[in-house]
């Protein structure tokens, strides 16, 4: 066994812990992509490599989810889409207040520019429907 003990410590979250963990994948080697080595090959091939081979086979299930591309693609496409939606709210969020800046300059647009100058936090008189104060 060479390195493999220093990287389970990784996997475990053990050495230099990290929020969303650590993960291990197996890439193909330079032989392998010389040879054109395919994206559904090269996976296979990882996950034979760590079903069959010790001590990568041995880790205990909970930490299996740790070991292999396509578990990293899956963490990673949902802290992506946890990012995205929360930055899709705050965008919609500014919008919605532009808009009731908008509604409240009708006739004249160009006003837009002086109520959107005007601190959000503090609300006024407003007409009748519109929005006031920030939208956060």
């Amino acid at each position: 066994m060479g390195e493999e003990n220093r990287w389970l410590s990784f996997i475990r979250n053990e050495t230099e812990p990290l929020e969303n963990n650590w993960y291990c994948v197996k890439q193909p080697n330079s032989h392998d992509l010389k040879q054109g080595i395919s994206w559904t090959q090269a996976r296979k091939s990882e996950n034979e490599f760590f079903s069959m081979t010790s001590p990568w086979s041995d880790l205990d299930p909970m930490y299996q989810k740790y070991l292999r591309t396509s578990n990293l693609i899956e963490r990673l496409s949902s802290i992506l889409s946890d990012l995205i939606s929360k930055r899709f709210v705050s965008l919609c969020h500014a919008e919605l207040f532009f808009l009731s800046i908008l509604y409240q300059t009708p006739g004249d647009p160009g006003r837009a520019s002086e109520f959107y100058r005007k601190d959000p936090r503090k609300s006024g008189p407003t007409p009748e429907g519109t929005v006031s104060g920030s939208l956060q």
